[in-house]
């Protein structure tokens, strides 16, 4: 469903994370009035103001006059998801609908944050699919989901592996590539990259039109983290010799979610935005630049 645009006011709840800070920072570039939320005190601002999702529903602030709100918050690790599930599940699931459900009765309209975790990776799946996630954080988005369909003026979006050039393991792989260093980078998990200005165009997108319902944005490109360490010493000029593949395992680290197929498709999210998968090649642009 398509509705037209009301207004300028956003909401980005979790500004303080990765995506929301950048988010925050997209719209103000754009000249929107930008309002954000954070669980740390010391960073409530005129701008920002204190939510924790984990508390008492009757303590959230209220928003007023908000039309648009990117919901970004809540627990992101996968291994804290799995070792703490009840403590967890209260910020992702009952947090989060909690807070949405206040801010849809107020006239908002909701864009959910959500992740191809949702599904198990063994197929290649598109807005229609049914969810099947295979890990904890993955349940909880699912379930999380569900109950924000149900609710008037909600978008969920669905999300492939967000690459960051200021942290993260691309970060960290440009950083050792210019600095001389082997990379060991794991040849038995695979993403499909998409950029932080690729999401945010297109969230803008969705939230200009009044797009409702499930929407994926994904890379157009499957690939291991070792081929995407090869990719990036490519574009910095660097020797392939420089890349390690080890895997997972014999490194120590444990892995929850190895999909065969990371991409999401896109047929819906093209048929009514005109936004196709993120090329690799403007990913990698969107790492190196800075």
């Amino acid at each position: 469903m398509i509705m037209g645009n009301k207004s300028e006011n956003y909401l980005v709840l979790g500004g303080d994370g990765l995506l929301g800070r950048y988010i925050v920072e997209y719209l103000t570039a754009s000249g929107k009035t930008v309002l954000s939320t954070t669980r740390c005190t010391s960073d409530v601002g005129d701008n920002r103001c204190y939510l924790d999702l984990s508390a008492a529903p009757a303590s959230y602030p209220d928003f007023d006059s908000i039309q648009h709100v990117f919901l970004c918050a809540g627990v992101t690790s996968m291994i804290e998801c799995e070792k703490k599930s009840a403590s967890t599940r209260k910020i992702n699931v009952d947090g989060v609908l909690a807070v949405s459900e206040k801010l849809v009765s107020q006239g908002a309209r909701l864009y959910f944050l959500s992740s191809n975790t949702v599904f198990n990776g063994m197929s290649v799946i598109d807005e229609s699919s049914t969810p099947s996630p295979t890990t904890e954080y993955g349940r909880q988005k699912a379930e999380a989901e569900t109950a924000l369909l149900k609710m008037s003026n909600v978008s969920v979006i669905r999300l492939s592996k967000v690459l960051s050039a200021t942290s993260g393991m691309a970060s960290d792989f440009i950083r050792k590539l210019k600095n001389g260093d082997e990379v060991d980078a794991f040849n038995d998990v695979r993403l499909s990259p998409i950029s932080l200005k690729y999401v945010c165009e297109s969230l803008l997108r969705i939230a200009e039109i009044g797009a409702t319902g499930i929407f994926h944005l994904s890379g157009d490109t499957e690939l291991t983290y070792t081929e995407l360490a090869g990719q990036l010493a490519s574009r910095l000029n660097i020797p392939q010799c420089r890349i390690r593949p080890v895997s997972s395992l014999s490194k120590g680290v444990e892995v929850l979610y190895k999909p065969i197929h990371p991409a999401l498709r896109m047929e819906r999210t093209h048929q009514l935005l005109g936004i196709s998968p993120e090329p690799l090649g403007r990913v990698l642009d969107q790492l190196i630049k800075v």
